[in-house]
């Protein structure tokens, strides 16, 4: 039985993909992060075939970064950006802190492009310090209501706002969409405060290793959590308060029309979680990635290899529709908020 989902690949195969997934986000990759990503220490074999494929006039690099041929500006600007990212992050941190003191969350952890050392500003010029919570049995929507003064009353009005776009209670630590955009998402996230829970995240999505087996290593000790608890009181209050505050926000009956307590991955609002509707940009990278495949890498393009790598059911539905986002967004709102957001990788 194959280890992981790249083991019936050369090791040219596998590193053409990752570097393809980076050019998603327009960004170049480390060589060393490269090497890890793949689950090598065999640098000098990486370096031979990445010359191979630089003299197939596939790829750029230099002594550090590697990137496909159009996007050879980004080699010299990758350092830079690495160092923003932790610079950016750095301005943040007293207030991230602060919010990990709160005795509700067990977990802050960045995630999205300042996670990944790339930066990007959103349609309003802003870089956003994503982040990935976990909340205390039946407090994610204290946390949530949290979020929502703050980001209305302090976060709006700063350059960096603290973006809380992904919180989870301790009891669920599954991750639904379960594909190679977010097995990213959980090996880029650099864990902040931790409080005994990250192990259990990595443990509770195994799966994710099969895309990246150095997490397997970073699960030791951890305890599957896929329990959701019962409704509790307090929760269904907090969650019906919020969704009356979204529906005086945009002048609507549209949000308690939709309130449903049966959790559903695809939405951005649940009783036990808060994340990205819609499964956040793997719109994005499901359509992007495969074009660019073919766009840069056509001889290593493997139909079977994107069922691997997005097999799950969101992607399925995309598949369905050819790629429509209007058909798929629950409403044109949501539509616009959603291709809004890819225009920072344009």
């Amino acid at each position: 039985m194959s280890k992981n989902h790249w083991d019936h690949l050369s090791l040219k195969h596998r590193i053409v993909y990752f570097i393809n997934y980076a050019s998603v986000f327009n960004d170049a990759l480390s060589i060393s992060d490269l090497c890890a990503k793949i689950g090598t220490s065999n640098r000098a074999q990486v370096d031979k075939e990445l010359e191979e494929l630089e003299r197939e006039g596939l790829i750029v690099k230099n002594s550090t970064y590697v990137a496909v041929t159009d996007l050879k500006e980004k080699l010299e600007m990758k350092a830079d950006k690495e160092r923003l990212s932790g610079y950016l992050l750095d301005r943040r941190m007293k207030q991230i802190q602060y919010l990990a003191s709160l005795p509700i969350i067990k977990f802050v952890g960045v995630s999205g492009s300042l996670a990944a050392g790339n930066p990007a500003e959103n349609s309003v010029s802003k870089v956003d310090v994503d982040l990935f919570l976990i909340a205390r049995q039946n407090t994610v929507w204290l946390v949530i209501l949290l979020a929502a003064i703050l980001r209305n009353f302090y976060f709006r009005f700063v350059n960096l706002p603290l973006c809380l776009n992904y919180i989870m209670e301790e009891s669920d630590l599954l991750v639904y969409n379960q594909n190679f955009y977010t097995a990213h998402e959980l090996r880029n996230m650099r864990p902040i405060v931790d409080k005994g829970v990250y192990t259990s995240l990595l443990e509770t999505n195994k799966w994710s290793w099969e895309f990246f087996p150095e997490l397997r290593a970073k699960a030791v000790n951890g305890q599957v959590r896929n329990e959701p608890v019962g409704f509790s009181v307090l929760g269904v209050l907090l969650f019906g308060f919020f969704t009356l505050l979204r529906c005086v926000k945009n002048f609507s009956l549209g949000p308690f029309r939709d309130l449903k307590l049966k959790f559903d991955p695809w939405r951005a609002y649940n009783l036990s979680r808060k994340s990205t509707a819609q499964g956040g940009y793997q719109l994005l990278v499901v359509e992007k990635f495969k074009k660019n495949m073919d766009r840069n890498f056509p001889a290593y393009q493997e139909d079977y290899m994107m069922e691997i790598l997005f097999k799950d059911d969101l992607t399925e539905k995309i598949k369905s529709v050819d790629y429509d986002f209007s058909a798929i967004a629950r409403s044109p709102k949501e539509l616009r908020n959603t291709l809004r957001i890819y225009t920072k990788y344009d």
